[in-house]
């Protein structure tokens, strides 16, 4: 049976079309951008020697080709394919006449407690290794690593703009969209945390999102490397600048 994915844990739906793949070749195709006659070829043109696995993308936003494609998929496809969409909606027309033929997966994401994650990022920058190992133990019980990254990325953004702007929380939370809680924690941080420290923070939460992405190391050892590298850079004594002499 064809697959529907929808959902925000992207790993997951990556993991559910490699297994569907079964190590045939895939060819991803772009609905948003497709030209039409090349997306209609792809689905229903077959090859002798046989067809690669077609993962289609956000077909949902074409809404110029849904009609035809609802009549197509009703009689099934004669390429194996599999479909990748944000959301779905169960009231749409695709859905009901879809449905009989077609299993729809929801790959969901867990809700993050923001506040254990934020017990996480303030244990690495002060270095309490018990407490952070504590706290990763819990997070990762009830987490997804991918969604735990993108917080942390989220509070670092928090915590440059309190080291950056000499605003008070309340007002700084209102400028940035956001709970003052989300920055009273990060105040303690000015005067700690210079400039050079934060972009190397910055640049090693980035580093980590992209190998979260890209490489296949157990997520969890990445993020507890990114945590300790914290640590050990705001530990680091910051370098001044020797005075030049003529």
């Amino acid at each position: 049976m064809t697959q529907w994915f929808y959902g925000d844990d992207r790993r997951a739906i990556e993991r559910a079309i490699e297994r569907l793949a079964a190590g045939q070749e895939r060819l991803v195709v772009d609905a948003e951008t497709v030209a039409p006659a090349d997306f209609w070829a792809h689905l229903t043109v077959g090859s002798l020697f046989g067809s690669p696995f077609l993962v289609v993308k956000d077909l949902l936003r074409r809404t110029d080709l849904l009609e035809n494609f609802i009549q197509l998929a009703a009689d099934g496809f004669s390429v194996p394919v599999a479909f990748w969409d944000e959301k779905v909606d169960k009231r749409s027309k695709l859905y009901k006449v879809l449905a009989p033929r077609v299993k729809f997966v929801e790959c969901k994401l867990p809700a993050l407690d923001e506040k254990a994650v934020f017990r996480l990022l303030e244990a690495a920058l002060e270095g309490r290794v018990a407490t952070l190992e504590q706290d990763l133990r819990v997070v990762a019980q009830n987490s997804a690593p991918v969604a735990v990254s993108a917080l942390i990325s989220s509070q670092l953004f928090n915590l440059i703009a309190v080291l950056s702007v000499r605003s008070t929380p309340d007002k700084l939370a209102k400028e940035l969209g956001v709970h003052p809680f989300a920055l009273q924690g990060l105040v303690k941080y000015r005067g700690r945390i210079t400039r050079p420290k934060w972009e190397e923070l910055l640049a090693v939460a980035c580093e980590t999102d992209r190998l979260l992405k890209t490489v296949g190391v157990d997520s969890w050892l990445l993020l507890r490397q990114m945590f300790y590298r914290f640590g050990a850079i705001v530990a680091a004594e910051d370098v001044v600048p020797k005075a030049q002499t003529l």
